[in-house]
């Protein structure tokens, strides 16, 4: 089953004059604190609008939990297999 959190989606007329939207893929196996360290990082771009997606391998742990958990703004999908 996938989990999905959504950023806002601006439609190009809404996005403010001078930012770039950016989508962003991150994968994830068993590095949470990894993962949630990068999602952070890129939140902190200037400039972009950005949309991140993070795909979860199937870690078998509470990874996919703990990024949906700290970082809100993104997407997250679940993998059935690494």
């Amino acid at each position: 089953m996938t989990a999905v959190h959504e950023m806002v989606v601006r439609t190009p007329s809404s996005i403010p004059a001078g930012y770039t939207r950016v989508a962003v893929v991150v994968v994830n196996y068993r590095t949470a604190e990894m993962t949630i360290d990068c999602v952070r990082s890129l939140e902190e771009s200037v400039g972009v609008r950005l949309d991140i997606i993070i795909v979860d391998n199937d870690s078998q742990d509470d990874s996919a939990e703990r990024i949906q958990d700290a970082c809100p703004h993104a997407r997250v999908i679940r993998a059935p297999s690494n």
